[in-house]
């Protein structure tokens, strides 16, 4: 299991270049857990303890508005959700639900912050990441920006 663990978080943007004694105790840290049809994994609002890496299955991603689900996006293996909470304390900012039986490798905040108080490699590839973060969302409010002045010279 260890090798396969290794493998999908090799496949996980978040991850890409870490070193391979880095990758290993990551792999080391994540737990799997299986989820049936329709079952909901996270709670929009809730607080978040960690990240998921599909393994297998599909996952709705949604927010609830009125009791109706607004749906996001569809995630599939290899794709991971939640990973915000690995870096700071947030209330899940979205819904997760299971549409097909799915299991995920679970990695808990507590533990991926250990990991990076001892692994400077590490640390450093999650700044980059999470620079690469705020430029993209930088990018995609810029663009909402100039769609809307473009839209009121209508």
């Amino acid at each position: 299991m260890a090798d396969d663990t290794e493998q999908l978080l090799r496949r996980v943007p978040l991850f890409e270049g870490i070193e391979p004694r880095a990758l290993a105790a990551l792999a080391a840290l994540a737990h799997p857990r299986s989820y049936a049809r329709g079952e909901l994994i996270f709670r929009e609002g809730e607080d978040g303890v960690g990240m998921y890496v599909i393994a297998s299955g599909r996952v709705l991603v949604f927010h609830e508005r009125n009791g109706v689900e607004d749906p996001i996006k569809e995630e599939g293996p290899g794709e991971v959700f939640g990973e915000i909470s690995l870096l700071v304390d947030h209330p899940r900012i979205a819904s997760v639900k299971a549409i097909e039986p799915t299991t995920c490798l679970i990695m808990t905040a507590w533990s991926f912050r250990q990991a990076l108080d001892g692994s400077p490699h590490l640390a450093r590839q999650m700044l980059t990441h999470v620079a690469r973060w705020l430029v993209e969302a930088e990018d995609r409010s810029a663009a909402i920006d100039r769609k809307a002045a473009a839209t009121a010279h209508i």
